[in-house]
């Protein structure tokens, strides 16, 4: 009995893969630093979305033994991924970013301990860590309107790779 299923789950995939059609795009802004950009992805429609996560950073500081910190890491990009603006944050932040919500100028982003709101693409943030003030704007700003973005959109079927030389997002066309 389970080998018929596993047989067709095989035919299924096989057969929904075989005429998708996938477009390599370079990422151009997004450096060969290793990190891990995989965390958020986030497009408002086809052409404007953020993909971020996080970067090891050498921090004397440290609370552990190998003295590395998670520094945030966040790209924005306006024309469909071709190229990318990375998105400048407090030296002092030691926090992944864990979400992002981006509409028109006005880019969210949640982390551990606290929220950093922009009205101008994150060229300028105002950054809330009481936890109500963060609440409120995570459910007014990502969990609202996450919930009612189609999620059939080039933000669910973005892959992103990082390779050693380049960075490569994959998106469908």
């Amino acid at each position: 009995m389970k080998k018929p299923i596993l047989y067709l789950i095989i035919i299924i995939l096989h057969t929904s893969c075989e005429n998708s059609k996938w477009e390599t795009i370079r990422g151009k802004g997004i450096n060969d630093e290793p990190k891990s950009i995989e965390n958020v992805i986030y497009f408002e429609n086809e052409n404007n979305g953020v993909v971020g996560g996080y970067t090891l950073i050498s921090d004397s500081n440290a609370l552990n033994q190998v003295k590395l910190s998670q520094f945030p890491m966040l790209y924005l990009t306006t024309d469909a991924g071709k190229n990318w603006r990375q998105i400048h944050f407090n030296t002092n932040t030691r926090q992944p970013v864990r979400n992002a919500y981006l509409h028109l100028d006005t880019l969210i982003c949640e982390f551990d301990s606290l929220v950093m709101f922009s009205l101008d693409k994150g060229y300028h943030f105002q950054m809330y860590t009481d936890s109500n003030q963060r609440l409120s704007l995570i459910n007014k700003y990502i969990r609202d309107n996450k919930s009612k973005i189609k999620m059939t959109s080039l933000a669910t079927k973005a892959r992103i790779t990082i390779l050693k030389s380049y960075t490569r997002i994959i998106v469908p066309r």
